[in-house]
């Protein structure tokens, strides 16, 4: 969103800032509360949102051109080019870049259809390198050079920059939003999105999901390559370190004033949890639909093909869509048998997903020959310590254990571990993940002084290693909860479980598998409870 409404850029709001926070403060009175009410409401009532957006290729030609080529804008901000171009141009008109351009206009027809009603709204960080920001938006509309945005920079007064107040945003903003239809944020660096750390970017993603407009993210050629090869090769672990950076309620915003209003209006109408949800559940959206559209732009049979097959796959099966997730896995390793060979360690992979989500359908027989198969050949060929051995090996255990053969699983596990320690390290997050399995075991053993011993030490590796919201970490709560009911702490029980569905609800989403287990967990245990009392 752009400084007319008060974001990060004017250096008319930092010196109006400066002043104020040298006055001497006063207690308001009562009738000073019911003008500002006033102002409010006269503002959410007679302040529009600028409408007026401009053609892309114009801003990444002749606006370029104006700024005095590229390398003058080599290295600076948005808010450096407000501040060096946009606000020296407009000076004499004290207007939007857009409403100078139909200033002129009266005089140059040919100016006039450069700035027309937006159909897109531009979601960016004004910390972000301007040109960064261009190369990314002529990325993402290569076959729409013409699109016309609503672009903070040039859509917004840079002169002018009314204190709107909590009204405006829930309403206009928001309304302004729905009619757009389309919000497009910019994303860079794929692995550390200064957006989702920024209120105003947050908000704005919040407002797009709320009325139902299209969401999508715009990233530069490069920074879309190196994020697709990524994800082909943890796809899991790429996703979850995107959602560990968004956090609304930590988010920031240049004006402190900015920040306390948007946060005010998600307090008041959904609360930081929910709109971290949304929040994921676009991220999450938006990563498979261009995993799919990699995969259908890949038209014969390759790695490639094989590689963008486990990714879509994964994606699926991350979101609890084991039935779309199956065929995929199913093709990739087909493909990666006929291109790779039966012993490649690619193609082991693919045995051993397939393995792991015949499992999480509960085909417990052709999951347990696959992981028999897989094992044998990892032993062979990868050896018996390598880690996708060790992998193999604890999600067998895991398989035994669900199954009843306890006596089959725990020497597993033990070995798992064991060697874990010693290759990963005791504060391996694998480590941590067979340390949580022997647990479960243990319980379903009745060995419960271990269990508690084990469970407690698992669960502070976890935090520590991988931070509290990570779902892993979750999973040791939610079985730690679980324990403390079955042994009669039932207030540890429901405090602890109270904590991690609202750690899964605001990281996963409120309709994730997980979330909807966890509520279902809550329920009973909070009723069981009752019953007990």
């Amino acid at each position: 969103m752009g400084s007319c409404y008060s974001k990060d850029c004017t250096s008319t709001r930092s010196e109006s800032t400066l002043k104020n926070q040298g006055e001497k403060k006063v207690r308001p009175t009562k009738e000073d509360a019911t003008a500002d009410a006033n102002i409010s409401r006269a503002a959410h009532e007679t302040i529009p949102f600028p409408k007026n957006g401009i053609k892309l290729s114009y801003l990444l030609n002749e606006f370029i051109d104006e700024c005095g080529g590229r390398e003058a804008l080599e290295g600076l901000t948005t808010t450096d080019v407000c501040n060096q171009f946009v606000m020296p141009a407009t000076k004499d008109y004290e207007l939007s870049y857009c409403d100078m351009i139909l200033e002129k206009a009266k005089s140059k027809r040919k100016l006039k259809r450069v700035v027309k009603t937006a159909t897109v709204f531009i979601s960016h960080a004004w910390k972000y390198k301007f040109l960064n920001v261009l190369d990314a938006l002529e990325d993402h509309f290569k076959d729409e050079p013409d699109k016309i945005v609503w672009f903070d920079l040039v859509s917004n007064n840079q002169h002018k920059g009314p204190e709107l107040p909590y009204e405006w945003w829930a309403t206009t903003f928001k309304d302004a939003i729905e009619q757009l239809g389309h919000t497009v944020m910019v994303m860079a660096p794929w692995n550390d999105p200064i957006p989702y750390k920024r209120a105003w970017c947050i908000f704005e993603a919040y407002c797009t999901s709320v009325t139902g407009a299209t969401f999508e993210i715009a990233m530069s050629n490069n920074e879309h390559k190196a994020f697709i090869e990524e994800c082909m090769s943890g796809p899991t672990d790429v996703i979850n370190k995107m959602l560990s950076i968004v956090n609304a309620e930590k988010s920031e915003a240049w004006n402190p004033s900015d920040k306390e209003r948007i946060h005010s209006v998600i307090r008041n109408e959904v609360g930081f949890a929910e709109i971290n949800s949304m929040v994921f559940e676009q991220l999450r959206d938006w990563v498979l639909v261009v995993a799919l559209k990699e995969l259908e732009r890949v038209e014969i049979d390759t790695k490639d093909k094989a590689d963008l097959m486990y990714l879509v796959g994964t994606l699926f099966k991350d979101q609890g869509r084991h039935d779309e997730a199956e065929p995929l896995y199913k093709e990739c390793l087909a493909n990666r048998e006929e291109i790779q060979g039966q012993d490649h360690p690619d193609t082991l992979e693919s045995i051993h997903n397939l393995a792991y989500l015949y499992t999480n359908q509960r085909k417990f027989d052709v999951a347990e020959s696959l992981y028999m198969e897989c094992l044998a050949k990892q032993k062979t060929i990868l050896g018996s310590d390598h880690p996708s051995t060790l992998h193999s090996m604890n999600n067998l255990a895991e398989l035994y254990h669900s199954q009843g053969k306890y006596d089959e699983a725990e020497p597993l596990y033990k070995e798992c571990i064991a060697k874990r320690e010693t290759i990963l390290g005791p504060d391996h997050p694998q480590t941590s993940i067979s340390m949580n399995n022997l647990v479960e075991l243990y319980k379903s053993q009745g060995k419960y002084d271990e269990t508690e011993s084990l469970m407690k030490q698992c669960l502070v590796k976890r935090e520590m290693i991988l931070g509290s919201d990570h779902p892993d970490t979750l999973t040791s709560m939610n079985e730690l909860a679980g324990f403390y009911f079955s042994q009669g702490k039932y207030g540890e029980a429901v405090h602890l479980l109270k904590q991690c569905l609202a750690k899964c609800e605001s990281s996963l989403g409120l309709q994730h598998p997980h979330s909807i287990t966890l509520r279902r967990n809550l329920e009973f245990l909070q009723s069981s409870f009752r019953s007990m009392s």
